[in-house]
């Protein structure tokens, strides 16, 4: 998770930024909508009055529904990174003044914690190879959830992934090039709250196969191309039939 800040408005900016909420929503758009509002109700408690209003009443707005903007940060973060970052705009004032920025420090801290806290829950764990045990970047899908970019993917050197997510029970199919895909069925999350989800993916079997540019006639040397499928750091050797093998 992430957020970036500015000046020029006071409000909890959530995505998309390129569409209205009625042409297209994130696939994460109720969490969206319970962040924002944690962050901007304990705004509402720590701030002045009408502070964090002046966008909205609520505090918070899908980013489309302010206004449109294209090849903006959030979205890209949010689209291309699998990331989850919000826009959070922290005073009518553009650049405010260094001696106010202590106030508007006990304005917003509190609901900067409550927003980092949010990366500790929904569905995480550790994925990693069931032979090896070596950690593996896996993708992660939430299924009839995951749209325009919206799954996760583990992360190297610790295949570790976070999947925060509103309350509710779903499927999540965790899938790696050269492994064998699992789908664990009735994960229940609540909100706040962390379910831990260890995945052992298993390697799916070896195939063999290699193409050669030349497979007719007397050609001295032939190269041959493998497109083979095998896990990462797999070996092979020739076998000519004769007694003798090359790697």
């Amino acid at each position: 998770m992430s957020a970036n800040t500015h000046g020029g408005a006071s409000v909890a900016n959530y995505p998309w930024d390129t569409w209205t909420s009625a042409e297209r929503t994130h696939a994460d758009d109720s969490w969206w909508q319970f962040v924002s509002k944690e962050f901007a109700d304990t705004v509402f408690a720590n701030g002045p009055a009408g502070y964090f209003k002046d966008v909205t009443s609520t505090g918070y707005t899908e980013g489309g529904d302010w206004y449109i903007i294209t090849g903006g940060r959030q979205d890209y973060m949010n689209y291309f990174k699998h990331c989850r970052e919000e826009t959070i705009e922290l005073s009518t004032t553009k650049t405010v003044a260094g001696n106010l920025l202590p106030n508007y420090w006990g304005y917003l801290y509190r609901s900067f914690l409550n927003y980092i806290e949010q990366s500790l829950y929904g569905v995480r764990g550790i994925i990693t190879d069931a032979c090896t045990g070596n950690a593996i970047k896996a993708l992660v899908t939430v299924n009839s959830h995951d749209v325009d970019s919206s799954q996760v993917y583990s992360s190297l050197p610790v295949g570790n992934y976070h999947r925060p997510i509103i309350a509710g029970t779903y499927s999540i199919t965790y899938s790696a090039t050269g492994y064998q895909p699992q789908t664990i069925t009735g994960i229940t999350v609540a909100n706040k709250s962390t379910v831990i989800r260890d995945v052992q993916l298993s390697p799916l079997p070896p195939v063999a196969s290699f193409t050669a540019d030349h497979t007719t006639g007397c050609v001295p040397d032939i190269q041959f191309t493998s497109t083979s499928q095998a896990p990462a750091g797999s070996s092979y050797l020739w076998d000519f039939g004769d007694g003798q093998s090359s790697t």
